[in-house]
Parts: C-alpha cells; sequence; structure tokens
C-alpha cells in the first residue's frame, strides 16, 4: 500500500487556512488527520474543506492545546493508527504549519518516536504584519532519516551491550537503509559484524564467529573510539584456541561466561544448562589427557588404555553423563574424581543440591524454575571445580568476556 497520509496541526488566525490548502494541494494525500481545537474545528476547519481537494480525512480533537505531554500523546496515538491501517511511516507527513507552539512540538516529538516520513512547514514572503504573503507560499520539508537512523544505532549499542546481538543487527540494518553518509555506513557495518559475530558466538557457533572478528579491519580507529580494541583482541586469541582444540580450558571460561550472560538476562535455567556441560566439561578435559578417548568422542572409551583390573567394567566402551566421568576418573586414581565422588555422596553437599536442583528444571527431567538463588550457588559450585584444573581461572574469564561499546558513541 503506497498511499499517502498527512497530519495536519490546525490554528486559528488569519490566512492559517490559506497555508493549509496549499500544503494539502501541494502534497496530494490520500487521507488527512486533522489536529483540532474546539475553535480551530469551528473556525478554520470548514474554510480548509470549502478550498481543498480533500478525499477523506478525520479529526483529533484536544482539549488543551497548550498542554504538550497530552498532545504527544493523542498525536503518536493517532499516527499509530494511520501504521495500523496500512500507511507506511515514510508515506506519512506532518504539516506543523499552525496551531500552538505545544501543538506543534507535541505533533513533531510523537512524530519522531514513530519515524515518520516528512516534516512539512508552509512559508513565504510575509507584510508587515508578519503574515505569509498570499501568492508567496512554498512548502519546506525536512525529512528527518539522520534523526531516526542516529535513534537506531544508539539503541543498537544498548541492544549490543545487553547481548542482544540480533536485535542490533536489524537497527543496525535498518540504519544503513536511511543514511548514505559514508562514515556513518562504515560504522552501522562494523556494528553489524561485530554483532553477528557475536551472536554466532553466543550460540557456539564458534568457526564462523572467528572468521568474522579475524577479518575485521581491528585497525581501525573506531575500535579504540567504541573502548573494544583491547576487548576483541583478548576474544579474538580464546576464539582462535577454542577452534583449534576440542578439549581446552578457554572453552571452560567460555562456558561459565555464556551462563553469566543468560543469567543477566535471567534466564536462569539456561545459566545453570550452561553451568552443568562446564561441569562435565572439566571432567572431559582430564580424561581426554589421560588419553582415554576414541579420537573425535566425548563418550567411548579405548579399553586397552586402562588398568587391566578395570577393563571389564568399562567393556561397553562408553561413559554417559557428568558422574560416570568422574566415576572413571577415580577409578583410575584422579584426586579429582574421588573428590568429586566423596561430595555427590553426602546428601547435604552443595554440589548434591545444585545437580539435584538443575535435575528438576525444565531443560532437565522435571518442571521445577530455577531462581536467581539457585543459579549463583550452582555458579560457586561451578568454578569451585574449574579451579581445580585452572588455577588461573579469573585471567581465562577476562579473556573470553564479550566487550561493550563505549556510551555516548555517535553515528553521525
Amino acid at each position: 500500500m503506497n498511499k499517502r497520509a498527512l497530519v495536519i496541526s490546525v490554528g486559528t488566525g488569519e490566512n492559517v487556512s490559506h497555508g493549509i490548502c496549499f500544503s494539502i494541494n501541494k502534497f496530494r494525500p490520500d487521507y488527512i488527520l486533522f489536529i483540532l481545537t474546539p475553535e480551530s474545528k469551528s473556525k478554520t476547519l470548514p474554510l480548509i474543506l470549502e478550498h481543498s481537494e480533500i478525499s477523506e480525512y478525520d479529526e483529533c480533537l484536544l482539549d488543551d492545546p497548550n498542554d504538550m505531554e497530552l498532545i504527544t500523546e493523542k498525536c503518536e496515538k493517532a499516527i499509530r493508527r494511520l501504521l495500523e491501517q496500512g500507511y507506511k511511516a515514510e508515506n506519512i507527513g506532518i504539516d506543523y504549519t499552525s496551531g500552538t507552539k505545544a501543538m506543534s512540538l507535541g505533533l513533531g516529538y510523537a512524530s519522531l518516536r514513530l519515524g515518520v516520513g516528512s516534516f512539512r512547514y508552509v512559508t513565504g514572503r510575509r507584510d508587515s504584519n508578519g503574515r505569509v504573503i498570499s501568492g508567496t507560499e512554498r512548502v519546506l520539508t525536512l525529512t528527518p532519516y539522520q534523526i531516526y537512523a542516529e535513534n537506531l544505532f544508539r539503541e543498537g549499542i544498548e541492544f549490543f551491550n545487553r547481548f542482544q546481538f540480533s536485535a542490533c543487527v536489524e537497527n543496525a540494518k535498518k540504519a544503513s537503509q536511511l543514511i548514505k553518509i559514508p562514515h556513518a555506513q562504515e560504522k552501522l557495518q562494523l556494528l553489524q559484524k561485530l554483532s553477528f559475530a557475536y551472536y554466532l558466538w553466543d550460540k557456539f557457533e564458534l568457526k564462523k564467529a572467528h572468521e568474522i572478528l579475524k577479518n575485521l579491519d581491528r585497525k581501525s580507529s573506531l575500535f579504540k573510539e567504541w573502548g573494544i580494541k583491547n576487548r576483541v583482541e583478548k576474544n579474538l586469541q580464546t576464539l582462535y584456541k577454542e577452534t583449534q582444540e576440542e578439549f581446552c580450558r578457554e572453552r571452560v571460561a567460555d562456558l561459565i561466561s555464556n551462563a553469566q550472560r543468560r543469567a543477566e538476562e535471567e534466564r536462569f535455567d539456561d545459566a545453570v544448562a550452561r553451568l552443568y556441560r562446564a561441569l562435565e566439561y572439566i571432567a572431559q578435559i582430564k580424561i581426554y589427557e589421560k588419553n582415554l578417548f576414541k579420537q573425535g568422542s566425548t563418550e567411548e572409551i579405548v579399553i586397552d588404555r586402562l588398568p587391566p583390573s578395570l577393563q571389564e567394567k568399562y567393556s561397553s566402551r562408553k561413559i554417559g553423563g557428568l558422574t560416570q566421568c568422574y566415576q572413571l576418573l577415580a577409578d583410575i586414581g584422579e584426586d579429582i574424581g574421588q573428590e568429586f565422588l566423596s561430595e555427590w555422596g553426602d546428601k547435604n553437599s552443595s554440589l548434591r543440591r545444585c545437580l539435584s536442583m538443575r535435575n528438576l528444571s525444565i531443560l532437565a527431567h522435571g518442571f521445577v524454575p530455577i531462581e536467581r538463588s539457585k543459579y549463583e550457588e550452582f555458579l560457586k559450585e561451578c568454578k569451585k571445580w574449574a579451579f581445580k584444573i585452572i588455577p588461573s581461572l579469573d585471567s581465562y574469564m577476562e579473556k573470553v568476556k564479550f566487550p561493550t561499546i563505549k556510551k555516548g558513541v555517535s553515528l553521525i
């Protein structure tokens, strides 16, 4: 639908109707929405309807022409109705030639928030009384796409800093369609690529994320301007290591960091699922380092590499799940396995509580939602076991932490 609508604030006074009629006949809208006061409805609107070509119109009546807050609210509701009727924002024009200052500001603010296509103002040569001389009228048009693009960009950065990467990508795409200034396009392209890379990383699509990040022009001044240069470099080092080695300590930190991001979104069930995987992965690293896994597997072991006394016990060749991994470590004499089984056997231990809580969650075997306090206990427990194989866990966590862009950076 490419029909055009025009929203007009209508005031009173000599020549007001003439200027509005001039604007209507120039824009030739399919539909007009008049923003009126009781006085302009009775005095000005009849003159407009008499002297202009209007096919369809509606009225939005204001109770108080000087209450900008209420005017903004009413205008926004009225414009939303146009959008709901199928009018595209870019095909809606706003004429604020007449009306009170509050009417002009309220209509303008509501229009900016909803991304309308153009602002119109009728001007011309004026007489000694300040009135526009009939026959000299002309329409000044402002297309506020730079404002919309700036708002989309800043909102996109907020999305990025809250790890809502897909929303950030969409904002950057919309903004890039509105503005073609080269340096603005450069910023929007960088924001899109960064967001998509971290979106992929957040879903553990590590190779794709690494490919995008490594191909960015990290010498660009934008990395320093946005305050992300050092963070991205550290991230790349970690990401490279994870793409090269199936079993590495960097991935333990990555899983924990991912869980913390889910917790910031208050998705505690998702967070605990990642912590559970990290706890299991810690055991798998130790098994791998003992050269017990069959190449390319995280569950099938090579029986011949076990002590003879254990070969019959593990004759199925497969170990499934977290406790079986730690059981194998305990059986071959690894301290971490024996400590784990000892705590698992204690019904009052934090480990037992955490694992039981995870098993009852919707992402495991039950329907019991996980609260923040339970997540925090699991996080503490997971880190305790991570420290046993990564004494410098804090430095690993620092390298895997996602960047946040400085507040206040602008598009234009």
